[in-house]
């Protein structure tokens, strides 16, 4: 046997490890448990960095069930097929992901497990070679993006059907994609888990995974404005979760892989309980987002100096608006600042104002975006967003998602892409599935909440879409109960029609 051994599965971990040391592997060790069509990709995989394959099949494993200590099993083969052929090295592609029901590492993927292999086959000169072992799977994506693999026929769960597209595996699969910026992704079987397989469904569990938790950490704030979105909030329970609750959040979140946190209220910086949250945040490594009126930004600029988010949004809504753009121009100093302007009949002549005031005080980059229901005609709205070219700021523009086969970016839209015109970014908002999967929203006595299609006129219609309390499930359960939501739900207000 020439070159050394690697563990193929025809998986995302191993194609990268093949990717990586293909000058340094001779032959592809591939197990065939009886599971779909992995042994299929595991060979292409080996053909396509020109790697020997060797096919072991195992008939008495059951693709249905779970094997603990799995990886023990295949190491033990490939130990003996090494030390058989004097082999020096075995490749084995793993790293630690988390339990999704229990919150621990797999054992067989850990560093001790790791160690104790090699502690037993360095007496004979052979060792096991895990380069990703203390990588995230992010770090990993990364590496395979500059090798330039090609992501497009990976296996990444044991679905019989293929990759389901909505296992915690696959979810976490494509949100790291996504946010690594791969160019090629898997394919996912959307039917699997939908109810009646239209398309509406289909594109919404293409959608799947979830990168954003917003954090309503309170029912309070000092205004009453007529275009805000927390109208329920009106008959909401007073009861508020604690700091030490919002930390057990937190904690939760990060076992999901949810990378940014939006904390907002109604109004987060009513008090300074947001701060101790915020900190817990960032020590976790979330990025951070705050989104506030701003009425407290001079009483607590001292705060946020010291312990910055990375992105601090204010609304600039309200007939005191000036006094806070010149602290809004200090803190752009040490943190993103964006100014959050709702355009509305009232406003739409202050508008310029606001937008130079804004470039005056060094801020570039403004969210903007129309009163729902707007009061603007399609052309009317065009014509804002047209005169916003014309300022030396880039602009974030979401457009109601009701309106979006008016817009020409339509098509793009539902592929993904993202769409810009100059120095104007479109997002589309108030759809159920950008609610449920792109983000999560857990209210201030921990239900979580999805549905951003309309702002919702009392608690009781708001709950109606709640999928339970975040204090009292587990990681998985969050995940199913979503799911579930969606496969119940009447999607016909909220994804195009076909």
């Amino acid at each position: 046997m020439g070159g050394n051994l690697a563990l193929v599965s025809g998986g995302l971990d191993s194609k990268i490890l093949l990717a990586k040391f293909k000058d340094d592997i001779g032959h592809a060790l591939i197990f065939d448990c009886n599971r779909n069509n992995e042994v299929e990709r595991a060979l292409e995989h080996a053909n396509e960095y020109g790697v020997a394959p060797i096919v072991v099949k195992l008939p008495w494993f059951d693709s249905t069930k779970e094997y603990p200590m799995r990886n023990l099993i295949f190491l033990s083969y490939a130990i003996s097929e090494a030390l058989k052929n004097g082999v020096k090295k075995i490749y084995y592609a793993t790293h630690t992901p988390p339990d999704y029901d229990k919150g621990y590492y797999y054992e067989d993927c850990s560093p001790g497990f790791i160690g104790n292999i090699n502690d037993f086959t360095k007496k004979y000169g052979l060792e096991v070679v895990a380069p990703f072992l203390f990588n995230t799977l992010e770090e990993e994506i990364k590496e395979g993006i500059r090798l330039g693999v090609d992501f497009s026929d990976v296996q990444i769960c044991n679905h019989e059907e293929g990759n389901c597209g909505a296992c915690p595996k696959c979810m976490e699969a494509l949100r790291q994609l996504r946010y690594c910026g791969a160019k090629t992704f898997p394919h996912f079987n959307q039917t699997i888990y939908s109810v009646d397989n239209t398309k509406r469904k289909e594109l919404m569990l293409q959608w799947l995974p979830i990168h954003e938790a917003r954090l309503y950490t309170n029912n309070r704030c000092q205004k009453t404005c007529d275009f805000c979105s927390y109208e329920y909030s009106k008959d909401a329970p007073n009861e508020e979760l604690n700091v030490e609750q919002w930390f057990e959040v937190l904690d939760k979140l990060k076992m999901l892989y949810i990378r940014s946190i939006m904390l907002s209220g109604k109004e987060p910086m009513i008090d300074d309980n947001i701060f101790p949250i915020l900190h817990r945040a960032k020590e976790l490594g979330f990025q951070t987002h705050i989104n506030t009126n701003g009425l407290t930004l001079d009483k607590y600029k001292k705060l946020l100096i010291c312990n910055p988010p990375d992105r601090l949004l204010v609304s600039l809504n309200y007939e005191d608006t000036y006094q806070f753009i010149d602290i809004m121009g200090m803190l752009n100093r040490y943190m993103t600042v964006q100014p959050y302007i709702v355009v509305n009949r009232q406003n739409l002549n202050e508008l310029e104002n606001m937008i130079n005031s804004c470039i005056m005080k060094g801020i570039d980059s403004i969210y903007i975006r129309f009163v729902y229901p707007s009061p603007f005609s399609h052309k009317e709205e065009k014509a804002v967003i047209e005169s916003l070219k014309k300022y030396p700021a880039q602009f974030q523009v979401p457009i109601d998602y009701s309106e979006i086969e008016e817009w020409e970016h339509y098509d793009k839209y539902l592929k993904g892409e993202l769409i810009r015109e100059e120095n104007v970014e479109f997002t589309f908002v108030h759809n159920f599935c950008q609610a449920y999967w792109d983000s999560l929203t857990i209210l201030h006595e921990g239900s979580i909440v999805g549905c951003a299609k309309h702002t919702y006129h009392s608690w009781n219609e708001m709950r109606e879409f709640s999928v339970g309390n975040i204090l009292r499930m587990s990681p998985k359960e969050i995940i199913m109960k979503c799911q579930e939501k969606i496969q119940n739900s009447d999607l016909s207000m909220c994804l195009p029609k076909y």
